[in-house]
């Protein structure tokens, strides 16, 4: 029983500890579900939460080896409206959340160290609800952009096909190949470990 009791508190340190670094796949999370609708899609507004859910950064290289099948064939919309295909193996691509705290930190992050980057990530917003249009989607992206001080920083695309599937344990979210296999690198890291998953994007390119 005691052991039970142990795992259990184990358990929940972990997903804890989880929670602090990055956020859930689908826009109905909790951190979501007292926020007002700001379409008729269901999304919630946009919040500037750069100050919200803070914990420490992850320091350290973690990635995950993924299927390549699944992201060597993104299917995305542009802000123009076209459908196109992008390819993890050729380009990192960077999966966020306009609701994510996590993604608001690390693309600010990002922004402020655009030179030290090897490489841009394309970023792909997604994390809207079913049936979301492209044009709601935009509405909310471009409040963020200008909120967060991004401009035009990012080549930003719109996964509003994709789901779980794409970011299995949520956003933010990089894939990206380091030359032998593609990798997923989730949740909030420090600039360094960013920037060493993006050097291997590069040398790999």
């Amino acid at each position: 029983m005691k052991n039970r009791v142990k795992w259990a508190g184990l358990t929940a340190v972990f997903v804890g500890s989880l929670s602090l670094v990055g956020c859930g796949s689908h826009v109905n999370s909790a951190a979501n579900k007292t926020a007002p609708a700001a379409d008729a899609a269901g999304n919630p507004p946009f919040q500037n939460k750069l100050k919200m859910e803070i914990g420490r950064k992850i320091n350290r290289y973690n990635p995950y080896s993924v299927n390549a099948g699944v992201f060597s064939n993104v299917k995305v919309e542009t802000p123009q409206g076209k459908t196109v295909f992008l390819n993890a193996n050729k380009q990192p691509i960077l999966f966020t959340a306009y609701w994510c705290p996590h993604c608001q930190r690390t693309l600010v992050l990002l922004k402020k160290n655009l030179s030290q980057l090897p490489v841009r990530p394309i970023v792909v917003s997604m994390g809207f609800a079913s049936g979301t249009t492209l044009a709601e989607a935009k509405k909310l992206e471009t409040q963020e952009e200008k909120v967060l001080g991004l401009g035009t920083a990012f080549q930003i695309d719109y996964g509003l096909s994709l789901g779980k599937k794409d970011v299995p344990k949520g956003f933010p979210t990089l894939v990206y190949s380091d030359g032998t296999q593609l990798r997923m690198l989730y949740g909030e890291h420090t600039l360094k470990i960013w920037k060493e998953a993006l050097a291997k994007a590069q040398r790999a390119q």
